[in-house]
């Protein structure tokens, strides 16, 4: 860089560590012989300090939610979930659907397979008194054969029914029936996330920003 002084962006890239070992070695010694320079690099990080305060703070419930790709995505997101057509209430329902119905699992009847993951299977599913629809997650046979597995699934269990929070499934009854362990959720009406991106394609940076926002105060209450 010689004795010329390095330009603001030089600077912001050595706070964000974006040079060479050379270059770190080179500025760095700049800022400490140069009281301009280094007034320019404590503007920068007081700036990056306010940004992350910014970002920190509480987002407003409406944030994101008027511009006009997020309205869009809504409205498609919506005609996703719209109920089943007559039509496709009378389609024929597959021989796994039809198998599981046939299944109970303590005061609940499992009404069809939602999802299929390593540890487990999770099914939509009806308590047999209240009548109310429910998701099971149901701990694989051969999960309950090994002590690591099923201690995990038993933590889980535990975990689960600690949180109530909005952006997490809550947990409603957990328990074993005839070897078999299961976890207890609320039903959520809708689609999953992956599903919807695959339908829609990429969304609009506005809708994953929130989207981002509404997880990452997920996981803030968890933790």
């Amino acid at each position: 860089m010689g004795t010329a002084c390095p330009t603001r962006d030089q600077i912001s890239a050595y706070l964000l560590g974006n040079l060479d070992d050379a270059g770190m070695r080179v500025m760095g010694h700049h800022l400490r012989q140069c009281s301009r320079c280094r007034s320019v690099a404590e503007q920068l990080e007081q700036v990056a300090d306010d940004l992350i305060h910014s970002l920190r703070a509480p987002a407003p419930d409406a944030c994101y939610l008027d511009e006009p790709e997020c309205r869009q995505a809504m409205v498609a997101a919506q005609a996703m979930l719209r109920p089943p057509s007559p039509a496709e209430q009378s389609e024929p329902r597959s021989a796994d659907r039809a198998a599981v119905e046939c299944q109970r699992l303590g005061q609940y009847w499992l009404a069809e397979k939602l999802a299929q993951g390593g540890m487990g299977t999770v099914y939509q599913a009806i308590h047999t008194r209240l009548h109310r629809p429910v998701a099971i997650k149901v701990l694989k046979a051969e999960c309950t054969q090994d002590g690591q597995l099923l201690a995990r699934f038993l933590r889980e269990m535990a975990a689960v029914g600690t949180l109530d929070h909005p952006s997490i499934v809550r947990a409603t009854d957990a328990g074993e029936e005839g070897g078999v362990y299961y976890l207890v959720m609320e039903l959520i009406e809708g689609r999953d996330l992956a599903r919807l991106i695959k339908a829609l394609g990429p969304l609009p940076v506005g809708i994953c920003f929130e989207l981002a926002r509404q997880t990452a105060v997920g996981l803030q209450y968890f933790y």
